[in-house]
Parts: C-alpha cells; sequence; structure tokens
C-alpha cells in the first residue's frame, strides 16, 4: 500500500461475493481512492472498509462521491460471507484529516445519512438546501434492500451496521433516513451510541392532524413501519380525536428504486393503495417512507386537490441544523464535500444518480 502526497491512501483491489458481506481482496484489476478518515493499515479486511471511491461529474443537486461496495459487517449474518476481522474493534480516526489541525469548535459538522436505498437522497436535497455548509456522507444499503418486508430485528442489525460504518467516516450527527429503520432501531441506536446524535424519521402525524379539517388522515408506509413502536407512540402523542388510517404500500420503495415513477405500472399500484383512503374520506395524506417523495407528484395527482400531501423532508433538515448548532458545528463556507457509499451494486447506483439528478433538478 502507498501513502500519496496529502494522506491519500491508495492500492488496487479485485472482487468477490457480494451483498453486505462482500469480500474483497487486494490484486491488480483496478485502482481505487481512499479518503483518510480511518486509521491506515496494513489489514486488507479494515483497507476494505475503508471503501473504494472514485469522482463523478454528475450533474446532481447534491454533487460528490460515489463509493463502492461496503464490505464488511460488524454482526454476523449466516447467509451472507464475513471478513474474518473485527473491524469495529480497530481503532478510527473520529475525524478526517483534513480538520486534524483545525479548532473544535470551528470544524464543520459531518452529517451521516443511510437509508436502504436512495429513498433518502430526497432527505439529503433538502438538507443541503437548509445547510450548504456541511460535508455529507450518504450511505445507501441496497445490499441489504428493501427493509419493508424484514422483521425488525433484521432491519435493526443493518441499522446497527450502517450506524457504525458512518462513525468510523467520522460523522457527527446521524439521519435515519428510512421510516423502516426509524420504527425498528431508533431508541435502540441512541441507548447504544450515545456519543452521537441521531435524528430519526417519524409519519408526521402532528402537522397531518393540525392540518385535517375532516379530521381523517392516511398513512403511507411500508409494513415494517407500522410495526414499530416508533410510530405507534406518535399516533398516541398526536392523533387524539382523528381517525388515523394505515397503508401499507408493498412494492413501492421497489418501483422507486427502479426508477419507475410515472409509468402505467407506478400508476395501478400508486392508486391501489391511494384510492382506498380518499374513498374513507381523508383530507391529508403523510408520506410515511422517505422513497416516496419520489412519486408525490403522483399521489397528489391520484388523491386529487382536495387532499394535502405531508412529507416531513424539511423538519428533518432544521432539526439537523438544530443539532449541530447546539454542538457549535455549523459550518461557515459552502462545500460540496458529499461521499455516496452502497452496500449494492455501484453501477446500478451510478445510474439511479443519474435520474435522481433529473428528478431533483425539475
Amino acid at each position: 500500500m502507498d501513502l500519496a502526497p496529502g494522506g491519500i491512501l491508495f492500492d488496487r483491489m479485485s472482487e468477490s461475493g457480494s451483498g453486505f458481506g462482500r469480500t474483497n481482496q487486494i490484486g491488480r484489476d483496478h485502482q481505487i481512492r481512499l479518503q483518510p478518515f480511518e486509521t491506515f493499515t496494513e489489514d486488507p479486511c479494515l483497507a476494505v472498509a475503508m471503501f473504494a471511491e472514485r469522482r463523478v461529474t454528475l450533474a446532481l443537486p447534491v454533487p460528490g462521491r460515489i463509493g463502492h461496495r461496503l464490505a464488511m459487517s460488524d454482526e454476523r449474518d449466516p447467509h451472507r460471507p464475513q471478513c474474518t476481522a473485527n473491524l469495529m474493534q480497530r481503532p478510527v480516526l473520529r475525524h478526517s484529516i483534513a480538520w486534524a489541525h483545525m479548532n473544535e469548535q470551528s470544524r464543520p459538522g459531518v452529517i451521516g445519512i443511510f437509508d436502504s436505498g436512495i429513498g433518502g437522497i430526497s432527505i439529503l436535497g433538502r438538507i443541503r438546501e437548509h445547510l450548504p455548509n456541511q460535508p455529507v456522507v450518504y450511505l445507501a444499503d441496497q445490499g441489504n434492500a428493501p427493509y419493508g418486508p424484514q422483521t425488525l430485528d433484521q432491519v435493526r442489525l443493518h441499522a446497527r451496521n450502517a450506524a457504525r460504518t458512518l462513525l468510523g467516516r467520522g460523522v457527527d450527527v446521524i439521519v435515519i433516513a428510512c421510516n423502516t429503520a426509524s420504527a425498528a432501531a431508533l431508541y435502540e441506536l441512541r441507548d447504544e451510541f450515545v456519543e452521537v446524535p441521531f435524528v430519526g424519521m417519524e409519519p408526521a402525524v402532528k402537522p397531518a392532524v393540525a392540518g385535517s379539517r375532516a379530521r381523517k388522515i392516511g398513512v403511507l408506509a411500508t409494513e415494517a413501519t407500522f410495526q414499530g413502536e416508533l410510530y405507534a407512540n406518535v399516533v398516541d402523542r398526536h392523533a387524539a380525536g382523528v381517525e388515523v388510517i394505515a397503508q401499507a404500500c408493498p412494492g413501492l420503495a421497489d418501483l422507486v428504486e427502479r426508477g419507475e415513477l410515472d409509468g402505467p405500472r407506478a400508476i395501478e399500484l400508486v392508486s391501489s393503495f391511494v384510492k382506498p383512503l380518499v374513498d374513507a374520506g381523508v383530507d391529508t395524506l403523510v408520506l410515511g417512507c422517505t422513497h416516496y417523495a419520489f412519486v408525490a407528484d403522483l399521489i397528489s395527482t391520484i388523491a386529487g386537490p382536495g387532499v394535502e400531501i405531508i412529507d416531513p423532508a424539511d423538519a428533518i433538515a432544521k432539526q439537523v441544523g438544530r443539532v449541530l448548532g447546539d454542538r457549535d458545528l455549523l459550518g461557515t463556507k459552502s462545500t460540496n464535500d458529499i461521499t455516496y457509499i452502497t452496500t449494492g451494486d455501484t453501477a446500478a447506483f451510478d445510474e439511479q444518480l443519474e435520474w435522481v439528478a433529473t428528478r431533483l433538478s425539475r
């Protein structure tokens, strides 16, 4: 391994295996660029955990780098190959070398965001609008997607590994940009990782109730979101005297991941979820999955002009700003320092970011 000028580690790597536990071997296939967020090491497993990254030139509203596959998992999934090293016990640098000589109070806080896929980019976009001075690391756990049909215990395992990964990247706040993961793991993550604040997604029942004249609202979300304690607590706290109709939307997040946002299949699927709620008399619909923001226009069209669509993305962005402000970590200079990482197929992720860029620039 060679340490290039500026503290950047270079190596060559070939890949084998698949998924979250993908095992990478040092080889001669292609050169990769690793950012120095972690301690340099001769251990190939830990080197893999530092991620392969490359520059992209996509005209994204949220420009940045796309990371290659994540090749480690601290918790053991018997169905996936594992790296033998216990990476989370290895020493890591809390912050990038780029900030090593700066006063802690003047360093801009790094925002970590994770989702099962691209849905959380809808949250990333709003965060960038509100907080353009903050570096961001975005992790798309596509190797374990979709989260929605999985058990809460399975989703907790994925969320815990994602949090550990982002902490290893030196983030100062973690946004769980996934309602399913928030429902399954928000409380547990806050208890386990007390050194970093978590901002979770919860269905925006409170503003929906406040704006509902019919006193009847609908919530669109995954099956797992409705199973979690978080959803039940939100309804109990904010929906007294209001009828809340929960509508699970199996398959909709997958449709968004494939970029099928307004074709016949999308219209058919969204209609099957939205029309029964409209027929039941709801006048407000809550988007309870970050993926659904990409089909919000279609949902609104099918629901009709008398139904308001509530998306909590702005509220999440503002909360992240408050958290960073409380810790004196708000940046003062605009930055495009955004890193994208996927645990899934990198080429497919590239293509997804292409159409996401087009969608968000409209």
